[in-house]
């Protein structure tokens, strides 16, 4: 996959969905790929937020 955020867009988000909810998206309808995408990116955000308060924590703020 392109490290470029604006390609393979739908194998990234297909990963993410796998990763983060552990749903296979490949038999997943639009309609509920998209809410489980929702979903992921919510959880990628949190996850990311959550690691850069502990790294704040154990390295002090910079």
């Amino acid at each position: 996959m392109s490290p470029d955020d604006n390609e393979d867009a739908w194998e990234k988000g297909c990963a993410l969905i796998q990763a983060h909810l552990g749903v296979d998206p490949e038999v997943l309808d639009i309609e509920d790929w998209a809410r489980l995408y929702a979903r992921a990116l919510w959880l990628e955000d949190y996850r990311l937020r959550k690691q850069a308060e502990l790294a704040r924590g154990v390295f002090g703020s910079a």
